[in-house]
This record gives structure tokens, sequence and C-alpha cells, in this order.
């Protein structure tokens, strides 16, 4: 056996996002693994590679106990990773990037470690590019340089996180050739990917995480196959534990205006949701009254079967919901800083802080000691993000988040969203590009005119039947 895990459990403050998982992977497997966002699959990694510590249960390499292990240790011992969003080292080569990879991953030195970087940069297919800056590189560049540090450290083990993220169809086949190839020279695999197909074509096993457990194993054609993989996650969570939020027949007023009638959805957690329908169509005022900022009667919002509904806004945070309005609304006479430290005051203990968004986002800390307002559009929404996620939340609802960006910020925010998202968080998510809301959510609704007329899952969404919906026709 050379990968086994023993009854492994992470929690972050009050959020678990794996209670009790057992997984063993034998030398020369390809294994993919699937599952909606916020099953887990990112902290299993975190856990295998010693990024992120067990919290109790134990991690065995080889027949040999690495739980102790720090993520350095565990590179040395064999279990290399890539990142979903690469981030080589802009300043240095790509041949300088796989180098220190070799040297600092590996613990070669001189010939050896030279030798190693030059053969993880051919077997990659990074020759043409080898002596240009890594900042200077493709998406797809990038992703094979990840690749090509993660080699270069000669695992025995690879674990690739979603490296399909961003890439065309005809870059992702590239991409997988190369896959398939550094697994047929030996390497064990396994792979995070929401691409099933792409998983399914190349692994000969899969796994399906949800809510941190293992629910189906086994063939991939077989497991696609498996009614308990069909089954939406949100019916199998709702059928474990009352645990969720939602909303009860839910009536919404401004003065004698109605904004929504009977309103029943929910959000289970590690679920994204998204809301769609057009302007006025009740989506804004369903988050605003989840938090309390829209009074409602007590029982219309429940969090775990308690009734929250109308209860102040402070309270609703405390509880683990937090809102990313619509507008930003960011402190004018703060600066960056001064807005995310005022947030972290008030909210709770958790995975995300300050020092790990300035860590994972240097933009942020380049602009940190500058008025919020004086930035650019995307980096007021990075900000407004950011300043949510210090809370750590349980639940967090997202107000039309992507609204006047170029499409280059609306990436940088779903970036940061997909790796809260991947933490366990659960997200309801405005959106006004239908397409974008669909492919960022498990689940879907309709609005118009305050009432739900269309719901169901976003993978299997019909365009016609959604058009018709939101437009009313």
């Amino acid at each position: 056996m050379l990968l086994e895990l023993r009854d492994t459990r992470k929690r972050y403050g009050d959020m678990v996002v794996i209670p009790k998982l057992s997984l063993s992977v034998e030398e020369g497997e390809f294994i993919g693994v699937i599952g909606p966002n916020g099953a887990g699959k990112s902290t299993m990694f975190g856990l295998i590679s010693g990024s992120t510590p067990c919290d109790s249960g134990s991690v065995f390499l080889d027949g040999k106990d690495v739980t102790a292990f720090d993520a350095a240790e565990r590179c040395r011992a064999g279990i290399g990773r890539t990142f979903q969003i690469p981030q080589p080292f802009e300043g240095m080569t790509a041949y300088e990037n796989a180098l220190v990879a070799a040297t600092f991953g590996n613990g070669q030195h001189g010939h050896g470690a030279q030798a190693s970087a030059v053969e993880a940069i051919q077997r990659c297919g990074l020759e043409a590019v080898a002596n240009k800056l890594a900042g200077t590189l493709t998406l797809l560049q990038r992703k094979r340089l990840e690749l090509a540090r993660a080699i270069a450290t000669r695992p025995r083990l690879l674990l690739l996180d979603e490296v399909a993220g961003g890439l065309t169809d005809a870059e992702m086949q590239q991409l997988l050739q190369l896959i398939v190839t550094i697994h047929q020279s030996g390497v064990t695999v396994l792979w995070i990917e929401h691409l099933v197909r792409t998983l399914v074509s190349a692994a000969d096993r899969l796994v399906v995480l949800a809510s941190g457990a293992v629910i189906c194993d086994g063939d991939p054609k077989a497991v696609m196959a498996d009614q308990t993989v069909r089954t939406p996650t949100w019916d199998r969570t709702s059928r474990r534990n009352s645990t969720m939020l939602r909303t009860d027949r839910l009536d919404a007023f401004y003065g004698l205006f109605q904004a929504l009638f009977g309103f029943t959805f929910h959000v289970a957690p590690g679920e994204t949701v998204a809301l769609i329908g057009s302007n006025g169509a009740g989506k804004s005022t369903l988050l605003r009254s989840i938090v309390g900022s829209v009074r409602t009667r007590h029982d219309g919002v429940l969090l775990n079967d308690q009734a929250i509904g109308g209860d102040p806004e402070r309270k609703q945070l405390n509880c683990g919901i937090a809102l990313v309005p619509e507008g930003r609304r960011l402190f004018p006479s703060l600066t960056v800083l001064e807005n995310l430290q005022l947030a972290a005051r008030n909210g709770r203990t958790g995975p995300w802080s300050i020092e790990r968004l300035m860590r994972e986002f240097p933009v942020m800390q380049a602009f940190q000691h500058r008025p919020a307002t004086a930035l650019s559009g995307g980096q007021q929404q990075l900000v407004a993000l950011s300043r949510a996620l210090v809370c750590n939340p349980t639940y967090l609802l997202c107000d039309e988040i992507s609204l006047g960006l170029s499409p280059v910020a609306v990436n940088e925010v779903y970036d940061l969203l997909g790796r809260a998202r991947n933490d366990g968080l659960a997200v309801v998510l405005v959106e006004q590009n239908v397409k974008r809301a669909l492919t960022e959510s498990d689940r879907y609704y309709c609005i118009q005119k305050g009432r739900v007329v269309l719901e169901g899952s976003s993978d299997s969404a019909d365009q016609a039947q959604v058009a018709q919906a939101y437009f009313g026709i």
C-alpha cells in the first residue's frame, strides 16, 4: 500500500470539513477524485501533503506513519503536488523554478538537482520557454510549469488539484496526454477535477467525496452510474441531518410593497446555490432578509432548524452568515487593511485570516495601506469579498459580485471565492451572468416577481427552460 489515510479528521472553528476519512491508494494507480464544491477534496490533499495538519487520525506512506511530518518532509518522502492556481516564482525563469523544486523539494544539489530540473522541463514540454520568466508564460505554460515543479521533486505519488481549470478543450487534451505519460512512467496519480469526463477517460478508479466522506469508490463508469452519486448533494445532506440554512414560506415587504411571496429555499453546508432572475425579481431582498436587514417573521428564516428571521445583522454574523453586498460598501475613510481588521474583530475564528489573504493574494498586500475606495473596481470587490471571509462564516451570501467588472477582474474575484468554497464554505450566489452562475453552482433557483418559478441541478439545467423562466415567457 503506497498511501493510507486512517480516520483522518479536520475542522476549522465550528465547521467540520472532514469528519472521519479513510482512503487507501495502491502504487501505480491512477485515481480520479470528484465531488461538489466544499466536499473536502482540497482539504484531503492538504492532509496527505502535510500542508494541513490532521486534528486526529493517521497518514501512512509506504507503511510508514508520516502524520507528524510537515509538508517539506513529506515532499522528500515522495509526495508531490500541484495547486489549483499556479503560483510560480514569477521573477525566476521556468528552469529556475524547477531547479528550486529539485533542490528544496527533493534535497538534491549540484548536478543532480540540475539534471532533475532539466528532465522535468523536457518532460513537460517547456524547452522553448525554459529561460523565460515565469511571469510571462501563458496559462497553459504555467500549468505545465506547475507539473514540472512537482515532477522535479521526483515524487512517487503525484497530487493534481484541478489542473484543467481555465483551459480550452484543446489545451486540456494536451495536458491530459502529459499526465497520462507521467503516470505511465511509474508515478501514482491522485487527481481532483471538475471535468468528470476527463477523469473517466483517464483514471482506472474514481473516488467520490461529499461532506468530507467517501460516498462511492470503484470503476469510473460504474461509479458514474451509481444512484448515490447521481443524487444531488443537497438531498443526501438533508436526509442525513437538518444542518442547513433555509427559508420557509418567507414574505418580505418594503412598506406596503411586497417583494417576496411565500419564498421557500435552502442551502446545505458546503453547497453553492445560484439565484438568477431579472432586475427586481427579489434576489437581493432574499439575501437581505436572511441577514436581517429586511425585517421578516421570526420563523421565516431558519438555521439548523432554529428560527433566526428578523434577528439583528450582528447576531446573524455570529451565527456564521455573512453578506457581500451589491456595490461593495467599503468604508471610504479606512484603508484596505483597516476595513479587514474591523471585520475580523467582529467575526469568528477559522481558516481565513488577514495574513492568509495577504499571502495568497500578494496584490492585496501591495495596496493594503491605500484607501479602500481609491482602488479599481475589481480590487475593491476583492476587498469586499475578503472582508466577509475574515469573519469566517459558514454561509456566504454574494450579491452581484461581478457587476461592472472586467473579465479579468471577474476571474480574480471568482478565484478567491473558489478557494473559500474549497475550505467547505456554503455560498448563495446572486449573479447577472446566468452561464457563470450555473457553472459556479451546484443548484439554482430562478426567481420572478418574488416567487420561485424554476429550480434544479445546475449540471442538468435546460437553457431553453431557464430562459423562459428568467424572462417569464
